[in-house]
């Protein structure tokens, strides 16, 4: 089936959920190469993406976001924002090494799977998932307990 969609979209046919995201993506990167390192701005993806017309906007409803988190960033944000962004998910993916092993392979799963859908969907910017995401790294990473030693420093 993904194999028929591609071969459709590559002659022109792009109705189907697989040829969709490839337009997308197409008509993404087209918005990348006026703007490479900053981005359009954030919130700028929707007109921007009007502007050139993308494969949605013919006679259909308004997208909102190209189907992948990556290419979302790069849109808005660009190559720089893109780049952070990459950072942060390896800095996540390092301090799991710190947890208890449970946790720790919890973590990783958790944002090994966010890393992976984020290919092909909105996962960050879309509310619930990306709110679920945050609660859950912040419920895991508050078990990590630091020693913190406090040096009696006031005498009476």
């Amino acid at each position: 089936m993904l194999v028929t969609e591609i071969s459709d979209y590559q002659h022109g046919d792009y109705h189907s959920s697989t040829g969709y995201r490839l337009g997308f993506i197409r008509d993404s990167f087209t918005l990348v190469k006026e703007n490479p390192v900053l981005g359009v701005g954030t919130g700028g993806f929707i007109p921007a993406y009007q502007r050139i017309d993308g494969v949605v906007n013919r006679g259909r409803s308004i997208l909102t976001d190209p189907h992948n988190d990556y290419i979302y960033i790069l849109v808005e944000i660009g190559a720089l924002g893109l780049s952070i962004f990459l950072l942060w998910l390896i800095s996540l993916l390092v301090f799991c090494f710190k947890l208890p092993k449970p946790q720790q392979w919890l973590v990783q799963g958790l944002i090994i799977n966010f890393m992976f859908n984020s290919l092909t969907n909105a996962t960050l910017i879309l509310p619930p998932t990306g709110f679920l995401l945050m609660l859950f790294i912040s419920i895991f990473f508050a078990s990590y307990k630091t020693e913190i030693s406090w040096k009696k420093t006031s005498s009476y």
